[in-house]
């Protein structure tokens, strides 16, 4: 499904496009790796399955045909949440990211999804999860990489965080 903004495209992509659109998002992921050393693992093994059953979703913003952003959303009867959030740094800071942001929500009808943050992305995030309303975070303390704490967000209150990684959620 493909919408058209002003200035930007939006598509959600599901398990027809999956294979193209990885090969668009997967070099940018590895920019997360600092973060999150297994991402490309996780991008491989979950992310590709979940879309293939129906659990998960990319969306993608583009400008002038250049993808400006993109996010990876889990949704299960258990679990509401924006597993990877990213806009590319030529398109930070121009709005790409309330636009990207919107559609991730729009995509969680009645519920507010939970995002985690890794402490040092954290800081361009914050007025973008305070305008969204996401609350105050759990500290889950260096879950991926040792000395980095992760950020929880869960407006619902209910993720928790598991020793390792991962987190659970309540029903």
């Amino acid at each position: 499904m493909k919408t058209t903004t002003t200035h930007h495209s939006i598509a959600i992509y599901g398990p027809e496009e999956v294979h193209q659109k990885a090969m668009l998002i997967k070099p940018h992921l590895q920019k997360a790796a600092v973060f999150y050393p297994d991402i490309i693992g996780w991008f491989e093994r979950t992310a590709i399955g979940g879309i293939w059953r129906n659990e998960r979703a990319i969306i993608t913003v583009s400008h002038a045909d250049r993808l400006a952003a993109f996010a990876i959303l889990k949704h299960t009867r258990n679990e509401s949440k924006i597993c990877t959030f990213m806009v590319l740094e030529s398109f930070r800071f121009s709005g790409v990211g309330t636009q990207l942001m919107k559609h991730c929500l729009s995509m969680f009808p009645g519920t507010m999804p939970g995002i985690s943050i890794s402490e040092e992305a954290l800081p361009p995030f914050l007025p973008l999860l305070k305008r969204f309303r996401f609350g105050m975070p759990l500290v889950h303390t260096s879950p991926y990489v040792r000395g980095i704490d992760e950020y929880v967000f869960d407006p619902c209150k209910r993720i928790i965080p598991l020793p390792g990684n991962g987190y659970y959620y309540t029903v």
